[in-house]
């Protein structure tokens, strides 16, 4: 055991959030990624050190940055053939860009780039996968709503049982597929993960579309 008067330390992480309840909620949402690949605990309380407590703008800044340097190394690590590490860092990468689109308002046009970024490096991680990711597009009201389907192998196969799945009001497709998708494809299901109108993905291609309450009664009516 180390002498505690020594001056030496193992590291400056310290485990703390932050006095703000819905940042700390959200880093917090952050870290349970984990579990699934969309984080990892030790850069996230690094970030955490990073960010000013209840000023959105640190939390914006923080992991942009962090989204952009691993986003950078999953590229470098596709390019010299290692394509499960890639995959990896896609997927780090993707929920740290859907972290900074988050507390980016709405207005602002790095909302919609960083939604779309996080996008972007989910399909590359799903392209290295090995598992089947479709892009689909579901019509409503004129407009084409974003949705995937996916199967636990790209390998045609007798269909099987097909989960349906839609987040609820800032929750993203590709975080959902962290949550539930993936744990539903190594279980055997296919996954369908879908967004209504005036849902985080939605609002990355129809910004001006708001919430539409109870729009699955009114889908085959609107189409």
């Amino acid at each position: 055991m180390g002498d505690t008067n020594s001056g030496l330390e193992r590291g400056l992480t310290r485990v703390k959030g932050f006095d703000s309840a819905e940042m700390d909620f959200q880093l917090i949402r952050q870290l349970g990624a984990t579990r699934y690949g969309g984080a990892s605990v030790g850069e996230c309380l690094a970030l955490a050190r990073e960010i000013e407590d209840a000023v959105p703008a640190s939390w914006v800044a923080a992991f942009s940055a962090a989204a952009v340097r691993t986003e950078k190394d999953a590229k470098a690590r596709a390019s010299r053939g290692h394509a499960w590490s890639a995959r990896d860092q896609y997927m780090v990468a993707s929920n740290s860009y859907r972290a900074a689109e988050y507390y980016t308002s709405v207005t602002d046009p790095r909302h919609r780039e960083y939604g779309l970024k996080s996008r972007e490096c989910f399909l590359a991680a799903m392209r290295l996968s090995g598992r089947h990711c479709e892009e689909v597009w579901l019509p409503f009201d004129g407009m084409k709503l974003p949705a995937y389907y996916l199967r636990p192998s790209d390998a045609a196969g007798t269909p099987g049982k097909t989960l349906m799945i839609i987040s609820g009001f800032d929750g993203t497709l590709e975080e959902t597929y962290m949550a539930y998708g993936l744990p539903a494809l190594e279980r055997g299901y296919n996954v369908f993960i879908f967004a209504g109108p005036g849902q985080m993905d939605s609002m990355r291609f129809h910004p001006e579309q708001p919430f539409i309450p109870e729009f699955e009664k009114n889908w085959s009516r609107r189409n």
